[in-house]
């Protein structure tokens, strides 16, 4: 496989077209999971256990509502699944007040889909996220998933 340089560095994910930013790491998985209806399923399949079809999904990059703060990319169909993904750069993890603040949002509350889950994903490994991720299974009603993505993103790149 040819090798792409950009600026004088190999660029070894996609997430380096944009740059390394947190924002533009979000913004580039949201245009993966638009643009790519494989990878669209076979995140979903991993977080929800179910196979979607992409035509219905929508997927929303930086959402914001006063009360609960800004979301960094959420996955819904507005029947089966609501997910919120929490991006964070490097190997930083969200703390229990801002997954429940996620958990109260009035748009994932009074959504009617039957699988809501709310998942952390960051580069650290996973073993780092299971010593210091909050260690709980659900917040208000949400599945709390961590670095499921992990496997996927690495399997794409």
């Amino acid at each position: 496989m040819a090798v792409l340089e950009s600026y004088g560095r190999e660029v070894s994910s996609i997430f380096q077209l944009l740059g390394e930013k947190e924002d533009s790491i979000t913004l580039s998985m949201c245009w993966a999971l638009a643009r790519c209806p494989e990878f669209l399923k076979a995140v979903v399949a991993v977080v929800t256990g179910i196979v979607v079809n992409p035509d219905e999904v929508t997927v929303k990059n930086q959402t914001t509502e006063s009360d609960t703060g800004r979301t960094d990319i959420e996955v819904l169909d507005g029947k089966d699944i609501h997910i919120i993904f929490e991006a964070k750069r490097g190997w930083v993890l969200p703390g229990i007040d801002q997954l429940t603040k996620y958990s109260v949002r009035n748009d994932f509350v009074t959504s009617a889909a039957q699988h809501k889950h709310i998942v952390s994903l960051s580069e650290c490994s996973r073993t780092y996220a299971d010593l210091y991720l909050p260690h709980v299974a659900e917040i208000n009603g949400a599945s709390i998933r961590d670095h499921l993505l992990i496997r996927i993103i690495y399997w794409c790149e």
